[in-house]
């Protein structure tokens, strides 16, 4: 069931410097949508910093704008020369992944901008909400810690501002699997369905589809950022669930004609309930 976009801000202009927050309504946010114009020269997308809140839960913790495009153009095909490479006098588009999050009651979805650039910064952003999937939210945290631990770990990324992750003799280990991040880089620039060549700063170092609970250590922790993503699994995002999508879906379903009906029934291999009376 498509959802539909909400708009957050539009050609909003937030000065050198200063931090804006903007909130909306919704049950539930899947995916957020950004662009980042120079109001006069250029704009370095590593000075612009994104977080982004569900309610009282942190769901981007403070990653630069150039650390989620290179996350997304990982599997998406974007344009990596209009992220990557210091300076840049026209646009950049980016959309960050956040699974399918739903927002508590009484909650909103907030998004914070932190404008490190020394110019002022042209800012549209909107939101994929109210999707009706299955609930599967995602977090994204960073650490420079040398050792750490993560419950219901998904994805690992290196970062390094000084872009010499191709050449630089740096190792991580995860779950007693030691791994060089230079040969990560080199996989990365490979199977990356972007051109990230250029983006030296980036690597993919593990990447899994089931959650598991992982033990980290950085061996290069003073030069490499590790950023990450994790299955955010709570009593909230269940009570959330409850209150907010499983209604949302029944209202949707009820829309739904006898044949819509009976096409869901056979893609997810269930009947939902009450939805088939009738059908024939």
């Amino acid at each position: 069931m498509p959802g539909r976009v909400k708009e957050i801000w539009n050609d909003h202009t937030i000065a050198a410097g200063e931090v804006d927050v903007e909130s909306i309504l919704c049950s539930s946010v899947h995916k957020i949508y950004l662009s980042f114009t120079p109001s006069a020269n250029n704009l370095d997308l590593d000075l612009i910093h994104v977080t982004v809140r569900v309610g009282e839960q942190t769901n981007v913790t403070r990653y630069s704008a150039e650390q989620l495009a290179c996350i997304w153009a990982l599997n998406n095909n974007a344009d990596a020369d209009s992220f990557s490479g210091g300076d840049k006098t026209t646009y950049a588009i980016l959309a960050v992944d956040v699974g399918s999050t739903p927002v508590p009651k009484g909650s909103q979805l907030y998004l914070e901008i932190d404008n490190g650039d020394p110019e002022a910064l042209i800012v549209n952003a909107s939101a994929l909400v109210d999707e009706g999937t299955p609930a599967t939210p995602i977090l994204y945290n960073k650490s420079d810690d040398n050792n750490f631990h993560v419950n219901n770990l998904l994805d690992v990324f290196a970062w390094d501002s000084n872009g010499d992750l191709e050449s630089g003799s740096y190792y991580v280990q995860i779950d007693d699997v030691r791994l060089s991040v230079e040969q990560c880089y080199l996989r990365t620039v490979a199977e990356s369905s972007s051109d990230l060549s250029a983006t030296t700063s980036f690597a993919l170092l593990h990447d899994e589809d089931v959650p598991s609970d992982s033990e980290i250590i950085n061996e290069n922790s003073g030069t490499v950022t590790l950023l990450y993503t994790s299955a955010w699994d709570s009593p909230e995002v269940d009570k959330a669930v409850i209150e907010k999508v499983k209604p949302m879906v029944e209202k949707k379903i009820k829309t739904l004609s006898a044949s819509n009906k009976r096409v869901l029934a056979r893609s997810t291999g269930r009947i939902p309930k009450g939805s088939l009376v009738g059908v024939k």
